[in-house]
Order: structure tokens, then sequence, then C-alpha cells
């Protein structure tokens, strides 16, 4: 503060804005007025927790906790992020994709960075069809998580095939059918080009599972046609759509 100013700070008031009253002018006359606000008549409560009624979602008809889902790939089989979050405070753990038989999958370094972002091939590791029903979704179902199961096949008649096991394994909440591999013969799965084909392969495993196991179809984001195959996987029976795999 400038010299010689200190005295004509000390006479500074406080002058209240137009239409607002002052210090001392509030309800009662014991304290600054505090505007109160009011609920709307009809208007949702305060949210709650995690888990809690508000932020519950219903996809594909599962009625899910929260609407935050562990995408296929990301965590393996949930592991990865147990030490993170109990994984029942998510809506759902899609797991990777199962395949029926074990895959080691691509050889590391499997991720390379680049001007333009990062390039992987991770060769769909996991432990199989056996090895996941006799390990893995027990310690899911163990951990509380929901689970969801993320399939791919080399044919119709394997993905089928994945669909029957599953169809009578404890705890399996939905099972999504991966048709979105990029590099599809590389990997040696079904290379997935037409429409049709989505159509087809989520038919063959809706016809396994039982009534109430909802399929959710996943699709590549990267063709022209992706309008057209979310038609034709809604019309084969798929409850959900999932546009996900690397870009």
């Amino acid at each position: 503060m400038e010299p010689g100013r200190a005295g004509a700070a000390h006479h500074l008031r406080h002058r209240p804005l137009p239409g607002l009253p002052g210090p001392g002018r509030g309800r009662g006359g014991r304290g600054p007025h505090r505007p109160r606000l009011r609920r709307r008549p009809g208007a949702p409560g305060r949210p709650g927790p995690l888990g809690g009624d508000p932020v519950t979602v219903t996809v594909a008809g599962l009625v899910l906790a929260s609407p935050v889902l562990v995408a296929s790939g990301c965590a393996g089989t949930g592991r990865e992020l147990a030490g993170y979050a109990p994984l029942s405070t998510y809506g759902a753990v899609v797991t990777r994709s199962i395949t029926r038989d074990p895959r080691p999958g691509a050889q590391v370094p499997s991720i390379a960075e680049t001007p333009a972002g990062l390039v992987h091939a991770t060769g769909l590791p996991n432990p199989g069809l056996d090895g996941f029903l006799a390990t893995e979704l027990p310690w899911l179902l163990t951990e509380g998580a929901r689970v969801v199961v993320s399939v791919v096949a080399r044919e119709l008649g394997e993905y089928a095939e994945v669909a029957r096991r599953l169809a009578t394994a404890p705890g399996v909440s939905a099972v999504e059918v991966n048709l979105a591999q990029p590099d599809a013969v590389a990997a040696g799965v079904l290379d997935v080009r037409e429409p049709f084909h989505v159509g087809a392969a989520v038919s063959a495993v809706l016809r396994e599972l039982p009534r109430g196991v909802p399929v959710l179809a996943k699709l590549r984001p990267d063709t022209v046609r992706v309008a057209e195959a979310v038609k034709v996987a809604a019309d084969a029976g798929a409850a959900a759509v999932v546009l996900g795999g690397a870009l």
C-alpha cells in the first residue's frame, strides 16, 4: 500500500450491490443473507455413492451398478485392475477375448511407437476356454465382478462351440462376439469383411446361449459400412453393439 493512503483504506466501507441485502440483513438479521435453493417438485434426490441407484444403468437388458465397464483387452481377465479398485465397483468386466485353444500371443515387443501413434499386435493371448473356465472365471466371481466374456474364433462352428460351453458356465452375464480384429488373417481368426459375416457370427453364438444371456457384437470402426453392419447385427439378435478395437 502506498504511503499516505492507509487512512483512506481504513475508511473504506462495504457497499451492497443494488437489490441485494447487505451483511446483517439476512433472515432474522443474524448474519449475511444466503439464498436458499429449493428442489423442484419431483426432481431426483442427492446422488449416492458409486453403485447406488442414481448411477445404475441398463445395457442390453442388464442392470449394471455403474456406467463404467472395463473394455476387453484393457485389463486381461481383471487381475491387473484388482489392486487399484474392487472389481465389484465397475458395471462389468469384459474379459480379454477367449479362444477355444490357448494362445501365447505375439512375440515381444508387441507395441512400437511411431510419429502418428502406437502400433500394436498382441496376437490375442489368452489361457483358452478350459483355462478360463477353470481359473479366471471363478476368480472373477469371487471378486464380485459382473462378467461379460469376449470370444473370438477361427470359424463359425468354433464360435458356436465356445458359446455352447459358456452356456452352462455359472456367472456369465453376457457374451461379446469379437468381430473387430483388424489383422484377422495374421491372427488366425474369422476375417469379417462383409456385414453378412457379422450376422452369421452373432446367430451362431446366440443359438447356443440360454435366454437372458445377451450377445454383444464388437465391430470394427474402420469401415465405411459400419452402419450396415450394425443393422445386420441387430437383425441377427445382438442386444448391443460395441464399436471398438484399436485404430
